[in-house]
């Protein structure tokens, strides 16, 4: 069933306990109906069954099944490696979505057509529905025809989704089966190029920023997306991508196992991805191992500092009620525990050791002995205390006593012996004798134990063992073979690391052979069939079938010191010579032979149209060939590219490294690879090693000024976005002392400035970014008043000398310095407006425009064109200039493909221009499209403010409290996982505010008091504050007025006036109107001040001429309050008088009815009603019977639309207040 929260568990459990065979069981019996998912139980890395009855193996696995497509479910699985999951970001990830496409191509191709149109609605299935009236939906007058035909940003489909996919395909290169076969990208943009010849240059990126070959590519339109963009792109890409794919027809589960070992990166990620509240038809699984300190015993607890719990459990869990379970289901034996979380998507399940008497059960059936039998029991608690009952363990301790002759299998008595007499007898190997605890010739812990039977392998397959163990947990055959043929050609290869087991051997563990594919795949069969090797999913691939054998064999066969550093140099710079190669064949299809005489790997190799061409090679038609020496990877290679580069760069940052320039440049290449991907922490890991490399380089400034200039402005611009400021401004300053060239300077000064803007430092960043368009020749040292009538006067003539359409055909701008100095116009213009400095607003917009019109339209453009649009409007009431540069805003956007800057445009043009007389139901449309558009492009603090401004806009609209609330709630939720603090309070006083309403939480009466007696005029709050506060006072003031608190409510409106006072938007006009009106209303009639009069009659003449010029959206609040007005002067009780004003009344609640206004509705017959009720109690007469029935028509509309509406302390306030009006046999509550 659908939920909202998409549930994930969490099994922990120390090594050996059966996490991961637990997971497995759980999918393969719960949630594949249709028994298509089985693999390879050694895959999942519990390869043992303990119900098997083979005797030679009583800890063989269970017959293997053939891995073969569900066509219920998807099952997607992926590991984190001990040795680069920390580095390697998205590894365990990028190998799960590997396996999803590995099932996509042996499902039907109607399968693969209904997963594409899911994306493809996911990324824009609507964008091609305009977000203006269409005749049939605009049916309410003229003055909106003029406004239907406003310039909307239309994006296709299919580039949408194929501009989105392109980011996954960048991170996993397999998804391209899913992506559409063309992206379109604009290369308007151009930028200077590097004096280093050896990088290529990109219309897309500036070449400093982009030195690998084919990287994919995280902004659009050609502008280099920030470091931050790029990270929220791709989280929001991600998980509509997980959306789009989690259906239920076959819902998706992602089984990630040893999650300690992952990433910050990784972590946040998978956080973001469970807490999306609309993502159904999904599960996570992950599996945590847990230490055991060797003194004691226990289970060692997370770190408070582990990436684990800072970047995933604390996102996730708050305050959680706990439950036990046990090992198998039971009720819990001993201190382990399953905690289950009411409040988060998390359950967590905590599994431990067996107990005695669990492992007596399990055991009997194991060795098929009596539980019951003396000697047997014996047996079992001598095991258990060796080993705990751990289950891995105890099945590594029975290989060791069968391999010893203490555990025989009886051929008298047909059953499992043991003959302890017969090793204490024997004098060898008294190393790995027990403890005083027990007689048990076994080691004493599970690594040893697994060396142990290694070193007792032929020397063929310890090499193997011992070189995988550091490329990864799960390896590809090509990558293995071209290690051990590096090896040979070294002339250093691995030797015995033990003289006296060589001597005891008398072998040496040198190969004799020359490493050949077919010796590899006969010596990886032999290591399969020791249960030390799983197959993988993919062809040619394997995997260690548990990480305690990858341990065992990176550190029981490799020894500490040089010889191990020397390995892993070798092995390094052999993964970094292939991961250039394959970057400089990245277009050359694989035709290398493969000899694969082995029947397990006769895996055939398909070559299609998507993996660039070729033949398809099988294994008749390359049995004969040989194998070059330098062996090219398969078609697949690209799905493994990135992790090569990552995994090289472990090994060769293990050593200290003499070549200074080798490793800054390496570091560097492999930070730059990870920012592409967006991994910002392990970017900023690895350009940190670079750059201490690079202080022990002589004048690095002088000698490598290019590789210089490229780390340290990367590095600043990375430690800036993950909020590391003053490192990020120190490295900035840097960049700025040293770099030659202000062009060089320019990014670096962007960056800052925008992480200051980020830090709330609104002042600092504007005088930043003054500083350099006051060098870039766009703004002016003074004389600004001059400045402005001269440039308004430019604009003026420019519009009046040409069209829409000449203005759109101006060619795009295309010089760096130009469209840098457009970024920063742009730039000063939001931190103007943030700190108040509107003067400062208005030099650069008009600036901007000037720009435009002398050099050419870019996305920018847009901005500064709704930009001046509001102003127009506000400064020379010109409503129809407004409407065209908000038209000219659209449009530009759709010329130039803008997106990032997007959501500005939707913001300033809907709230400033169209909501006047655009339905607002339509610009509630556009808000949300500008919303899916900004998240798309990593914008995400733009884009919570489209949200944010789609819920107020539904709210003055009528929508229903209900789902106000809910989008209320999801907005605040989304500013906290995404950590975006600007705009956050107001969006939580919108959401106490609908609280409120609907009754969830009671009014705090005292703390609006206490609002109310604080003077924001003796203390202006800033720009940025006035954002925050402008919420919650109009909420507080309007609780204030529905109530009566009129006295309360003007002290609380003063306060609202001195923070939205400068907005002359629809939703601001709105509120001040209403509230200030109804106010003044109440006033007069308890103080008959005339001034109260004089302010009502000024709203009145500002809506009719909004009404007049603009259009009929604030209609209702003008006839509100002319109704009010009418009763104000009319206090008599004679039919007319009662029906000129019960007339004006129902105008206005007419006018809401038309537009679903549930709530003005409400309002208006509440007014009426309470007018009557003055009247009837001040005067007495034969229109009394008259007066009662208006009263009780108006009052239980008024309930029944505050009902509706959900406004359940209204409906209390006015069923308590007048119920003698009410029927009392009708129910207004909200169940109506």
């Amino acid at each position: 069933p659908e939920k909202k929260t998409p549930p994930a568990v969490l099994v922990w459990g120390t090594s050996g306990t059966g996490k991961s065979r637990m997971i497995e069981h759980f999918l393969h019996n719960f949630c594949c109906t249709c028994g298509g998912i089985a693999r390879d139980a050694a895959a999942t890395g519990a390869n043992h069954d303990s119900n098997t009855n083979q005797h030679d193996h009583p800890s063989s696995p269970s017959a293997a099944s053939s891995s073969s497509s569900c066509s219920c479910c998807y099952i997607l699985r992926g590991k984190f490696d001990e040795y680069t999951g920390s580095s390697d970001p998205f590894s365990a990830i990028v190998e799960a979505l590997n396996d999803f496409t590995n099932q996509l191509k042996h499902v039907p191709s109607e399968e693969l057509l209904r997963l594409q149109r899911c994306i493809k609605n996911a990324f824009g299935g609507t964008s091609k529905k305009r977000l203006s009236c269409t005749k049939q939906e605009d049916n309410h007058g003229e003055s909106e025809e003029r406004i239907v035909t406003k310039g909307t940003l239309e994006v296709n489909d299919n580039d949408s989704a194929a501009s989105a996919m392109s980011i996954l395909v960048g991170v996993v290169p397999s998804l391209s089966i899913l992506a559409p076969k063309t992206i379109k990208r604009d290369s308007s943009r151009a930028f200077p190029p590097s004096s280093d010849s050896s990088v290529k240059t990109s219309s897309s990126f500036s070449s400093r920023h982009n030195i690998l070959p084919n990287a994919p590519q995280l902004s659009e339109n050609g502008s280099k997306a920030t470091a931050t963009n790029s990270w929220n792109r791709l989280r929001h890409i991600f998980i509509q991508f997980m959306k789009a794919i989690s259906t239920p027809e076959r819902p998706v589960y992602i089984f990630l196992d040893d999650l300690q070992w992952s990433s910050s990166v990784s972590l946040e990620l998978l956080a973001n991805l469970i807490s999306v509240h609309d993502l159904a038809n999904f599960m996570m699984l992950g599996a945590i191992r847990q230490e055991i300190d060797p003194h004691n015993n226990e289970v060692i607890e997370l770190p408070p500092d582990a990436p684990l719990r800072v970047s995933f459990l604390d996102r996730l869990m708050p305050a959680s009620s706990s439950s036990t379970v046990g090992n198998h289901g039971e009720p819990k034996r001993n201190n382990n525990a399953c905690t289950t979380t009411t409040t988060s998507p998390l359950a967590q399940i905590k599994i431990g050791n067996l107990s005695l008497s669990e492992m007596t059960h399990w055991l009997s059936h194991l060795l098929e002995r009596e539980e019951d039998d003396d000697d047997f029991r014996h047996f079992v608690s001598k095991l258990h205390a060796k080993t705990h009952g751990n289950v891995y363990f105890t099945l590594q301790s029975i290989e060791e006593l069968k391999r010893k002759n203490v555990l025989i299998f009886s051929r008298i008595s047909f059953q499992w012996e043991w003959n302890f007499r017969a090793y204490k007898n024997d004098d060898t190997d008294r190393s790995h004798t027990s403890d005083s605890n027990s007689d048990l010739p076994i080691s004493d812990d599970i690594v040893t134990a697994i060396e142990s039977q290694l070193k007792m392998l032929p020397d063929d397959i310890q090499h193997v063992l011992s070189v995988a163990a550091y490329i990864r947990a799960t390896f590809d055959l090509h990558v293995l073979l071209r290690v051990l043929q590096n090896e040979e050609q070294h002339g250093d290869p691995l030797r015995s690391f033990n003289e006296e087991e060589v001597a005891r051997n008398q072998s040496s563990t040198v190969p004799t052979t020359k490493w050949t594919m077919d010796k590899l795949a006969r010596v990886v069969d032999e290591a399969v069939g020791e249960r030390l090797l799983a197959i993988g999913l993919k062809t040619n691939q394997y995997r260690f079938a548990h990480d305690r054998i990858q341990q065992a064999a990176a550190y029981g066969l490799v020894p500490f010191g040089e010889q191990r550093d020397k390995l892993r140099l070798r092995i390094g710079h052999c993964l970094l010579e292939m991961y250039r190669e394959n970057q400089e064949r990245h277009d050359v299809p694989d035709l290398s032979p493969i000899n694969a005489s082995s029947s397990r790997h006769n895996r055939s190799i398909r070559f299609g149209a998507d993996d660039g061409g070729g033949p398809l090679l099988t294994s008749e038609s390359t049995q004969n060939q040989s194998l070059p020496v330098r062996l090219v990877c398969n078609v697949e290679r690209e799905q493994d590219d990135d992790g090569l580069l990552f995994v090289a760069a472990d090994h060769l940052n293990s050593a200290p490294c003499k070549d200074h320039l080798f490793s800054v440049e390496l570091n560097l290449q492999v930070g730059e690879k990870a920012m592409q991907m967006a991994a910002l922490a392990s970017a900023s890991m690895h350009l940190l090693k670079a750059t201490n490399a690079m202080r022990r380089v002589r004048n690095p400034w002088v000698e490598h000024y290019d590789l210089s200039l490229r780390l340290y402005s990367l590095r600043s611009e990375v430690e800036l976005s993950l909020g590391h400021y003053q490192i990020g401004y120190d490295i900035g300053n840097q960049v700025i002392d040293k770099a030659r060239t202000l062009d060089e300077k320019l990014p670096v000064y962007l960056s800052m400035s925008r992480a200051l803007g980020r830090e709330s430092k609104f002042d600092e960043a504007l005088a930043l970014s003054l500083e350099i368009v006051r060098i870039l020749g766009v703004f002016p040292q003074r004389f600004y008043p001059i400045h402005i009538v001269r440039d308004l006067r430019k604009v003026k003539a420019y519009l009046k000398k040409y069209t829409d359409d000449d203005i759109l055909n101006l060619p795009f701008q295309t010089e760096y310095r130009s469209i840098m100095t457009m970024e920063f116009v742009v730039e000063v213009g939001a931190r103007a407006n943030m700190a108040g400095d509107y003067i400062t607003w208005l030099v650069q917009m008009l600036k901007g425009a000037c720009m435009t019109f002398q050099h050419g339209i870019c996305e920018e453009s847009a901005v500064i064109f709704s930009a001046l649009g509001t102003f127009w409007d506000a400064a020379f009431n010109d409503y129809e200039v407004a409407v065209r540069f908000a038209n000219l805003s659209h449009a530009v956007l759709k010329r130039t493909n803008g997106r990032k800057l997007a959501a500005g445009v939707y913001v300033m043009t809907n709230h400033g221009v169209y909501a006047f007389s655009e339905p607002l139901e339509k610009c509630v449309q556009s808000y949300r499209k500008g919303r899916t558009i900004a998240m798309e492009s990593g914008e995400f603090e733009q884009g919570l403010l489209c949200q944010q401004s789609a819920t107020i806009t539904s709210y003055l609209s009528g929508q229903q409290l209900k789902i106000l609330l809910e989008e209320a709630e999801n907005t605040v939720r989304l500013y906290r996982i995404h950590r975006i603090s600007s705009f956050a309070n107001s969006a939580q006083a919108y959401h106490t505010f609908f609280q409120e309403l609907t009754g969830q939480i009671p009014i705090d009466w005292n703390e609006i008091e206490m609002n109310a007696n604080i003077d924001l005029r003796k203390d202006p709050p800033c720009a940025a504050d006035a954002y925050s506060l402008a919420g919650r006072c109009y909420n507080i003031t309007f609780l204030a007025v529905i109530f009566r608190k009129f006295r309360m409510a003007r002290k609380l409106y003063k306060n609202f006036y001195v923070v939205t006072h400068y907005d002359r938007s629809t939703v601001f006009l709105t509120y001040r109107a209403l509230l200030d009106g109804i106010i003044s209303s109440g006033l007069y009639r308890e103080t008959g001040k005339s001034k109260y009069l004089k302010a009502i009659r000024q709203h009145i003449a500002c809506l009719q001429m909004t009404v007049k010029k603009k259009g009929k959206n604030v209609l209702f609040y003008l006839l509100l309050l002319q109704a009010e007005m009418a009763c104000l002067k009319n206090r008599t009780v004679g039919a007319k008088s009662v029906e000129k004003m019960q007339t004006a009344y129902d105008q206005a609640i007419q006018v809401a009815q038309d537009t679903h206004q549930t709530q003005n509705v409400a309002l208006a017959c509440e007014l009426f009603a309470e007018h009557l009720i003055r009247l009837k109690e001040a005067h007495a007469g034969s229109t009394i019977r008259l007066l009662n029935d208006m009263i009780r028509s108006y009052l239980s509309r008024s309930v029944k639309c505050y009902a509706v509406w959900g406004c359940v302390v209204k409906v209390r306030d006015v069923e308590q207040r007048h119920l003698g009006y009410l029927d009392e046999n009708n129910n207004h509550g909200i169940a109506a």
